[in-house]
């Protein structure tokens, strides 16, 4: 996950590879629930488990399991792919995903609010994680060459 740094490197680059990372993880912040966003503002405050749990009324250990659940969603191959402007998704199939995969929806609610069959988001679930693989097989492929 974490890349050495090139000693012969110049300040600059490594700013800016690293500045060039930022915005990726703002932008996933826009697809979380409101309360998972709170979570993570409260905690990169540096608020303690503790203290977090204590204002929203919750047990310390589902704060760290929440946050832990949030940090894997967001760092996770799928989120990349799909959170890509050149997603290969049709958009409603990949408005799904990343509301499911992301966001952290279960699959009745989406069922529900987007007015079609448990089975139907099932089956494009599928097909998204299909897709989203062999992307993710694809780039790391064409990095190994």
């Amino acid at each position: 996950m974490y890349q050495l740094l090139d000693p012969d490197q110049k300040p600059e680059q490594i700013r800016y590879r690293f500045a060039d990372h930022a915005p990726r993880g703002r932008r996933n912040l826009e697809f979380l629930p409101e309360s998972d966003r709170t979570l993570l503002k409260m905690s990169a405050a540096g608020q303690r488990h503790r203290a977090i749990a204590r204002s929203l009324g919750l047990s310390p250990g589902t704060i760290s399991r929440r946050l832990a659940a949030i940090q894997s969603r967001l760092g996770s191959s799928e989120a990349r792919v799909l959170l890509d402007p050149a997603c290969p998704l049709p958009d409603d199939i990949r408005t799904l995903a990343i509301q499911h995969l992301v966001a952290g929806v279960s699959l009745r609610r989406l069922a529900s609010e987007h007015r079609i069959p448990v089975a139907a988001v099932q089956i494009q679930m599928h097909f998204a994680r299909g897709v989203v693989r062999a992307s993710t097989r694809r780039t790391t492929s064409v990095a190994l060459e």
